[in-house]
């Protein structure tokens, strides 16, 4: 089924759509009984996050191969990594200068996609990881 968004609606999140198809093949994997409950239980764990749903959000999003694995290793590795530490070692491992690793962060963390505000307390927090190279 296809749902046209009038444009007076707002815009679709650039990430959306990389973030829905991740989520539609973890449920296709998963087969979970109560897909709500399982839903809810998905987006709430994000904290954290498998391998397999990371490659597919960088595949989805173009982000270089030797990137992604890169920066999956830098954070620990094994099964489940934390977004945070995936987040920091992807814009170390993107951006070329200081500019456009805020720029990059910014883009990330922004939790109002059309006037893409950060509260400042967010944008601190993240500043703080990258100067401590986390």
């Amino acid at each position: 089924m296809v749902v046209e968004v009038p444009a007076e609606n707002g815009r679709v999140p650039a990430a959306l759509p990389a973030i829905l198809k991740t989520y539609t093949k973890a449920a296709i994997r998963t087969q979970p009984g109560d897909l709500v409950s399982w839903s809810y239980a998905y987006f709430d764990s994000m904290e954290t996050v498998s391998r397999d749903a990371f490659e597919d959000l960088c595949q989805a999003l173009g982000v270089r191969d030797l990137a992604m694995t890169e920066s999956w290793d830098a954070a620990g590795g094994g099964e489940e990594a934390n977004w945070d530490d995936l987040l920091i070692n992807l814009i170390f491992k993107e951006a070329k200068t200081p500019e456009e690793q805020l720029s990059y962060l910014m883009k990330s963390i922004s939790e109002d996609p059309l006037s893409k505000e950060v509260p400042v307390e967010t944008v601190l927090e993240y500043f703080n990881l990258m100067q401590h190279g986390r």
